[in-house]
C-alpha cells in the first residue's frame, strides 16, 4: 500500500467517525417520600431507589409530599412532582466520538400531576424532549419548562426558553402559560 492510499484511508476514517448509540436507560438521581415504579407490562409497584436504572415503558407514581429526579438521557432530566402518574417513553441517545452529543430524544407520558423538564442549554439544539399528555404534546424549544395535567386539562409553564404545544397553538414564550383544555390560561405549576 502506498503512502497516498494510507493517507486517504486515514483521512476518510477520521472524517467518517461513526456515531454510536449509548444505552437508553434512565437513572434515578433523587427520590424522596413515596415514589414507586412498575416495570413495563406489569402493574406491581415497588419503591424506587436512587441510582436505579429504568427502561422505557416504566410507570412511575409519586405520593403526597414526594418527588423524584430522573436523568432520561445524558443532558436531559425530568422532575416528577408529588401526586404524579407518568410513564417513561422513548429514550434514545447518540454520541459522536469527535464532538460529543449528536442527538438525544426523550418522550415522557404524563397522565396526572406535574413534570418539570431541564435540558442542558449547551446542547439543546440536539435535543428532542417531549412531554405527552392526554390533550397534546409539549416539546422543548428551550431549557426549562413544566407540564401539569389536572382534572383532564393540561397546563404548560415556561421558566426559560420556549415550548411548543401541539394543539395547533404557536410556541409558548418564556414566562407565559399555555393550556390545552377549556379553561383560561393558568400560571400553574
Amino acid at each position: 500500500m502506498n503512502k497516498h492510499s494510507l493517507i486517504l484511508i486515514l483521512t476518510l476514517s477520521l472524517a467518517l467517525t461513526p456515531l454510536y448509540a449509548e444505552p437508553a436507560t434512565a437513572v434515578v438521581k433523587h427520590a424522596s417520600g413515596d415514589v414507586r415504579f412498575a416495570l413495563p407490562g406489569t402493574a406491581d409497584y415497588h419503591p424506587i431507589k436512587v441510582g436505579q436504572r429504568l427502561d422505557a415503558g416504566t410507570h412511575i407514581k409519586t405520593g403526597k409530599a414526594s418527588e423524584a429526579i430522573i436523568v432520561t438521557v445524558p443532558g436531559a432530566a425530568v422532575k416528577v412532582d408529588a401526586n404524579t402518574i407518568t410513564t417513561l417513553g422513548d429514550m434514545d441517545y447518540t454520541k459522536d466520538a469527535a464532538q460529543g452529543v449528536a442527538s438525544r430524544k426523550t418522550t415522557v407520558e404524563l397522565d396526572e400531576g406535574t413534570l418539570s423538564a431541564l435540558i442542558d442549554p449547551k446542547t439543546s439544539s440536539q435535543t428532542d424532549f417531549k412531554i405527552r399528555t392526554p390533550q397534546g404534546v409539549a416539546a422543548a424549544r428551550g431549557t426549562f419548562y413544566a407540564v401539569t395535567v389536572q382534572h383532564s386539562e393540561t397546563f404548560v409553564a415556561v421558566k426559560n426558553g420556549k415550548v411548543g404545544v401541539d394543539r395547533h397553538q404557536p410556541a409558548t414564550p418564556e414566562g407565559q402559560p399555555a393550556t390545552t383544555g377549556t379553561t383560561q390560561p393558568s400560571t400553574q405549576p
